[in-house]
């Protein structure tokens, strides 16, 4: 094999792998990160006949790349389930938020959250209203 054809197989091979890497890291950077962003649980005068309250939460999912390459922005999505723990059983409803990821918690100590007996409303300072009924969440799901 000539130096030539040394010189490319080993520039075709560094290409390959540095193309490996950059895949490997897009991925682990656009994976869902399930971080809790901020967390509304159900009053004591409201009961859905469970042990652990019903809470609310707004928690930061995966990379949106839709408006690649002008802005890439993360996915949200609203959760309600039993207990305060990382969201894993309950309704989930995707959640197109009105802030950045920088202003995210700030925007969010903004919402409120309006607990009845037929559901849960989530309502954000800018008067975006989302509803989620009682039996979305309760009785086993």
């Amino acid at each position: 094999m000539s130096n030539r054809s040394k010189i490319v197989l080993t520039s075709l091979i560094a290409a390959l792998i540095a193309v490996m890497v950059s895949l490997a890291v897009l991925v682990a950077w656009s994976r869902p990160t399930n971080v809790v962003q901020w967390q509304w649980c159900q009053p004591d005068d409201i009961s859905y006949d469970s042990y652990d309250p019903y809470c609310l939460s707004v928690v930061e999912g995966d990379i949106n790349w839709t408006f690649m390459p002008l802005t890439v922005m993360r996915h949200y999505y609203v959760f309600v389930g039993r207990g305060t723990q990382v969201p894993s059983y309950g309704h989930y409803a995707d959640y197109t938020p009105t802030f950045g990821a920088a202003e995210a918690r700030d925007y969010l100590s903004r919402a409120s959250v309006e607990w009845t007996t037929e559901g849960v409303t989530f309502v954000e300072d800018a008067g975006h209203r989302l509803f989620i009924p009682a039996e979305m969440f309760t009785a086993g799901r």
